[in-house]
């Protein structure tokens, strides 16, 4: 299980939830306030919440003093691209060549399905890859996870928690240990 476990005076927390709201700003998601792609995530399925009071939102109170599990963004959602994420690293997506014409025309229903085979896991059109922080006593323990928003017919927003997180693996440990003091 991909699962970090760091003392929580260790770790600039400030510094990572200033730098993933940073990084949200800069790809223009989460416009008025880039705090809103930040969400708390209830034990019952996983479902994500987001508070009506974003402006006065306090997301270290939530996750060190409420306790609550808290969702962070890593990447940009997944529209089929090299997928930009807060390490300022592209993940997945096409490998940019050009595909023959008759090709796509054979092969149109099976679009939906190419990207997925980069991926450890079924990422969706609009899933965001990232971090599932709890604070646990003294220790804050990261889990990677996939966000899906649930915007298609029947389907509610979740977050699952990855046991392989491949491609973003690798780049998502990097950056954890950004915030670290060692």
């Amino acid at each position: 299980m991909n699962k970090i476990q760091v003392s929580l005076n260790k770790f600039d927390l400030q510094g990572f939830v200033a730098d993933i709201i940073r990084f949200h700003t800069e790809q223009g998601i989460g416009d008025p306030d880039p705090r809103c792609v930040i969400s708390v995530v209830n034990e019952r399925g996983f479902t994500p919440e987001w508070g009506d009071d974003i402006p006065d939102r306090d997301i270290n109170a939530e996750l060190v003093r409420e306790g609550k599990k808290v969702f962070f963004p890593f990447s940009d959602v997944n529209v089929g691209e090299p997928i930009p994420c807060a390490d300022g690293n592209l993940y997945g997506g096409s490998s940019g060549e050009e595909e023959d014409e008759e090709d796509d025309e054979d092969d149109e229903d099976d679009d939906e399905y190419e990207e997925e085979d980069e991926f450890a896991f079924g990422m969706g059109d609009t899933d965001v890859v990232g971090f599932l922080l709890q604070v646990e006593g003294d220790t804050l323990v990261i889990q990677f996870g996939v966000h899906g928003p649930g915007l298609f017919c029947g389907q509610a927003p979740s977050v699952t928690i990855l046991e392989d997180a491949a491609p973003f693996e690798i780049g998502m440990r990097e950056y954890i240990k950004k915030f670290t003091a060692d």
